[in-house]
């Protein structure tokens, strides 16, 4: 299974809306906030299709806009989630 990354937004002082297709499907998706401090950004929003949930896309979005936020010069990336997902972020 490949998948494709298409930045919707450019990150300066807006969000990063970001998302994870096969084809035309997007299969995952998250927001990336900056944050008052230049150099701090916050994640929220993240959705998998549940078809695809634990087969890896939500793991390679967030890899991939890792490495994005960090050659845009962030340093700190929080995560706000639910009390529920927090099992998905630790993996």
């Amino acid at each position: 299974m490949s998948y494709s990354f298409q930045v919707q937004t450019p990150l300066a002082k807006k969000p990063l809306h970001d998302g994870c297709f096969k084809g035309k499907q997007l299969k995952a998706c998250v927001v990336a906030k900056p944050a008052e401090n230049e150099t701090n950004v916050k994640l929220g929003q993240m959705a998998i299709a549940v078809p695809f949930q634990g087969k890896g896309a939500g793991k390679k979005l967030l890899l991939k806009v890792e490495l994005y936020l960090q050659k845009k010069g962030f340093k700190k990336i929080a995560l706000s989630a639910r009390g529920t997902a927090v099992f998905f972020y630790k993996n």
